[in-house]
């Protein structure tokens, strides 16, 4: 896949002189990584066509993104931005979201206890059926995991995860590694972390730096040749919550 600049429409990240240019395989774990504002978020917009590019091409799938119908695309490619966007709408259509079959309440519940969300959701009014987003709400975390709920129950060959740990605690965390992980046995997962331990055991990482990429290539390779992913995992390590010690028995 290529990736062009993006002009105005594009956040500002990837500047029209800009030429990012990677490809992420059809089956695996690809990892967006570096600084904020080296345009990561621009890359999955793009690939997602919620923004055009001024020049050059992206591919998905063998294909040009200006050769795909915007409802054919949006059936192959899922999308979980930073905001975790749910609809005016039920639990279970939120859920259903750019689905071409229904899924059955069965399926639905299987993947709510998959993001942990089950139990939140069973002590909503209506269940599956309670409205969102006037009267009843969900917390950030609660959003993030529906989202994520949303994309394990999608049809879609090509997973787009913009920061999809940030309001996720360490449990939640662990588990949303191994849905992933799973994700990405059979399509296309592209993650966007600023948080590296989700994303170190990834297939392929590229360092994203002012709108371009600066090397690609697995942890262990750019921890040996690559001065900025290696600034990244050791400012990551130094802030760090220091593990709690457990204090010596008295006498």
């Amino acid at each position: 896949m290529l990736w062009p600049g993006g002009g105005p429409g594009a956040r500002g990240q990837i500047q029209p002189r800009s030429r990012v240019s990677f490809t992420a395989e059809r089956v695996g774990l690809t990892a967006l990584v570096g600084a904020s504002g080296a345009g990561k978020s621009t890359v999955l917009a793009l690939t997602g066509r919620f923004i055009d590019p001024s020049a050059g091409t992206v591919e998905v799938l063998g294909h040009e993104l200006a050769a795909w119908p915007l409802d054919a695309l949006r059936t192959k490619v899922a999308y979980v931005d930073q905001e975790f966007t749910l609809l005016e709408a039920t639990v279970r259509e939120n859920l259903q979201l750019g689905r071409t079959t229904p899924a059955d309440d069965g399926e639905l519940t299987a993947v709510l206890e998959a993001v942990g969300l089950a139990q939140d959701v069973a002590a909503l009014p209506e269940g599956l059926d309670t409205p969102l987003g006037r009267e009843i709400n969900l917390s950030g975390g609660q959003r993030q995991r529906m989202a994520l709920a949303r994309v394990l129950l999608s049809e879609a060959d090509i997973v787009l995860l913009d920061e999809p740990t940030s309001q996720l605690d360490g449990l939640n965390e662990q588990r949303f590694r191994a849905l992933v992980d799973d994700l990405a046995m059979t399509r296309a997962v592209i993650v966007v972390a600023h948080r590296l331990s989700t994303v170190q055991h990834a297939d392929h990482i590229v360092v994203m730096g002012a709108g371009h990429v600066v090397d690609a290539a697995d942890h262990a390779t750019l921890v040996d040749r690559c001065p900025g992913y290696r600034e990244l995992v050791a400012a990551q390590a130094m802030s760090a919550p220091a593990p709690l010690r457990t204090p010596l028995p008295v006498g």
